[in-house]
């Protein structure tokens, strides 16, 4: 590896674009899941391997605390 084993990795990626949730449409939905959970799954996939081979370390991911305000137009409420 060029860099070495990782060890630690933090990640934080969000769009946090307020729609009201009767106008999300399929494509802003796929947008949103792309940024806001696939990209998460695979920095954790690329880094976990490397943390097996050295017996361990740590993934720490965020986001947005926006799920907690009580909105009606964001999308998972």
């Amino acid at each position: 590896m060029r860099f070495g084993q990782c060890q630690r990795a933090l990640q934080a990626a969000a769009n946090d674009q307020r729609h009201d949730t009767l106008a999300v449409d399929e494509a802003f939905w796929e947008r949103s899941i792309a940024i806001n959970l696939k990209a998460y799954f695979f920095a954790c996939q690329a880094v976990i391997p490397g943390m097996q081979a050295i017996g361990g370390g740590s993934i720490i991911s965020f986001t947005s605390i926006s799920y907690m305000l009580g909105k009606q137009v964001i999308p998972s409420m």
